[in-house]
């Protein structure tokens, strides 16, 4: 998460994806994640289009209930 969040104040993060890996779903139920995402745009993009999928987890991260 610290490499994430080190890509994410340059404003881009071209390896993101690999903090939504289905098999590691431990870094996404940290605040450190929801930080980053939204820092990313993620989290306006989600708002406009729909949550992801993994907040169909259990638990669910934080950040979804935002969404």
């Amino acid at each position: 998460m610290e490499v994430a969040s080190r890509e994410a104040d340059t404003g881009q993060f071209d390896l993101s994806i690999v903090m939504f890996d289905p098999y590691f779903p431990g870094p996404r139920r940290t605040e450190a994640f929801g930080q980053i995402v939204e820092r990313l745009g993620y989290v306006d993009y989600w708002r406009v289009q729909g949550a992801p999928d993994f907040c169909d987890e259990t638990p669910m991260p934080s950040i979804c209930a935002e969404l």
